[in-house]
């Protein structure tokens, strides 16, 4: 727990010395941060931000006395975050599945709520559920991969390489995902019936709600928001069918409204949110 604290501290004092510095060694700083940060995903975390505090510190000094990022590090930046990723340990087992928990976890909860929302009961094929998972960690990687490596290439040739190279990632990424999607065999079903279903999700989301208040991770408020619109929906729809509503134009409409409403109020606060970050 002391390290998570110590790192959320170093982390936001970093922010607060990074704008002291000037345009040139902000933009020289940014790049050796975002490239230290993004080839660090097998090491320990609290270690790499110390050290990235301790540069921030050490530049922030040598500005005072007149002297460029560039000339106080050198020429090669990239050279001299490797040596320190080399002095640095490798992160444990735990911490190393924490970003993978959270890859699998984002794109589960998405094929989950999809799921849901279908019309009749929830239908989870597991299998489906398990390859996805895994090229949604290969893709992680891929991503984390790509944008480091181009950080410190020319810029015009980066922009390009870095765009292209992740856009095949991602359209791989949906691909592969639609591909299982429609191409897994049903060998291993779990169907929850209504209404059970619905009290279910209804648990997972008041779960999340909780969990995101109580940790005050304000930048995900937006998400919980939505991800309440599309369980009201498929709520909403598993009721129609289950009560043999039908589908009268005017609750399709109605339906839809309420789509395009919770998603707009969705962009809004998401931007609110992160103006204030």
């Amino acid at each position: 727990m002391a390290n998570k604290q110590e790192t959320t501290y170093w982390r936001e004092q970093t922010n607060l010395i990074e704008q002291q510095f000037n345009e040139k060694n902000r933009q020289f700083f940014d790049d050796f941060r975002s490239y230290l940060l993004l080839s660090s995903l097998f090491y320990d975390e609290h270690k790499v931000t110390e050290q990235v505090y301790a540069i921030a510190m050490d530049l922030l000094e040598a500005q005072t006395h007149g002297e460029e990022a560039q000339h106080y590090f050198g020429n090669d930046p990239k050279g001299v975050a490797d040596e320190l990723l080399a002095n640095t340990p490798k992160s444990n087992l735990k911490e190393r599945l924490k970003l993978a928990y959270l890859a699998v976890g984002i794109s589960w909860g998405i094929k989950f709520i999809a799921d849901f929302t279908n019309q009749g009961p929830l239908v989870l094929n597991l299998l489906d559920y398990l390859l996805t998972g895994l090229v949604t960690v290969v893709a992680v990687i891929g991503i984390f991969a790509i944008i480091s490596k181009t950080i410190y290439q020319k810029k015009d040739t980066s922009k390009v390489i870095r765009f292209g190279s992740l856009w095949l990632v991602v359209s791989g990424w949906i691909g592969l995902s639609l591909l299982i999607n429609l191409l897994t065999p049903n060998w291993w079903l779990l169907t929850i019936a209504f209404p059970f279903d619905v009290v279910l999700v209804g648990s997972l989301l008041v779960a999340a709600i909780v969990f995101v208040v109580s940790r005050k991770e304000k930048a995900f408020y937006p998400i919980v928001f939505l991800l309440g619109v599309f369980v009201l929906l498929g709520c909403l729809q598993k009721a129609m069918a289950f009560y043999h509503i039908g589908d009268p134009s005017w609750m399709t409409g109605g339906l839809l409204t309420l789509l395009v409403v919770g998603f707009l109020i969705f962009l809004w606060w998401t931007r609110r949110v992160m103006k204030k970050q």
